[in-house]
């Protein structure tokens, strides 16, 4: 009786030790790159959100242009930000930026971009005379 394993078996053995072992380095080489493109979007949603905010409280203040809250060092990064700012007319039920009337206030889209590919848009409608429009 042979007590002893065989060199094919070892083989085997080892063979597959050695796909798991690459499987699991191509497990967290995957999901290191997916940590850091999260990182990317978290980014450009704090991004999205300060200006948001920033241009809610210039509410009387209206511009168009690169966004207040971008550094140099976002810019660095391969960040772009972007705000429009379009007049609206606001009542107790509605919010018309298409039309052309009495504007009460202003539709503000804040767009903010990455290098690699990914964007944001967000929008808020602001009252020029009701600090809490659209909620009149």
């Amino acid at each position: 009786m042979n007590k002893g394993f065989t060199v094919l078996e070892v083989l085997v053995a080892t063979a597959v030790m050695a796909i798991g072992g690459m499987a699991l380095v191509l497990l967290q080489a995957r999901a290191l790159a997916i940590s850091r493109h999260l990182r990317g979007v978290a980014t450009l949603v704090e991004l999205g959100e300060q200006e948001l905010q920033r241009q809610r409280q210039l509410r009387r203040t209206a511009f168009s242009g690169t966004c207040l809250s971008m550094t140099s060092e976002l810019h660095a990064r391969g960040y772009r930000c972007r705000v429009t700012r379009s007049p609206c007319r606001i009542t107790s039920i509605q919010v018309d930026c298409r039309s052309s009337g009495e504007d009460n206030g202003e539709l503000v889209e804040v767009v903010v971009e990455r290098l690699e590919g990914d964007s944001l848009l967000l929008r808020t409608v602001v009252g020029r005379r009701h600090p809490f429009a659209p909620f009149i």
